[in-house]
């Protein structure tokens, strides 16, 4: 169960944090 969770847990990390850092760059852009 832990390892199924971590596992989800680090797709879902891993799109987010590529989201989360386009977005940021897009911030930076227009800043």
């Amino acid at each position: 169960m832990t390892r199924k969770k971590v596992k989800l847990a680090f797709i879902t990390d891993d799109s987010a944090r590529r989201e989360s850092y386009n977005k940021r760059k897009k911030g930076l852009i227009k800043k």
